[in-house]
């Protein structure tokens, strides 16, 4: 049941026409987040950039975990919803 969902958060995030369904809030702290990498860096030495460089990328990889085990759930809570819903209006008939 995972990958059916994982396939549908995926098409989620961009509308048909291409743009983003992200908030311009989740943009300004991106483009922040960015500028500060950007102006961190430099100051590091080669070690430093590697590590550096290496959480950046996996707090990028647990941010995406964290939006899709989140969707997931909301869908399986929604979903469960709507069965209750209607084996209720099915006992009702």
């Amino acid at each position: 049941m995972e990958q059916p969902i994982h396939a549908l958060y995926l098409s989620y995030l961009s509308q048909k026409d291409g743009s983003s369904l992200k908030s311009v809030a989740y943009y300004k702290a991106m483009s922040h987040l960015s500028q500060l990498e950007a102006e961190l860096t430099p100051q590091l030495e080669e070690n430093g950039r590697r590590l550096f460089s290496d959480f950046c990328e996996t707090w990028g990889s647990i941010e995406q975990i964290v939006s899709e085990e989140t969707f997931s759930e909301g869908f399986q809570i929604g979903a469960q919803m709507m069965l209750d819903i209607l084996k209720n209006k099915n006992r009702e008939k």
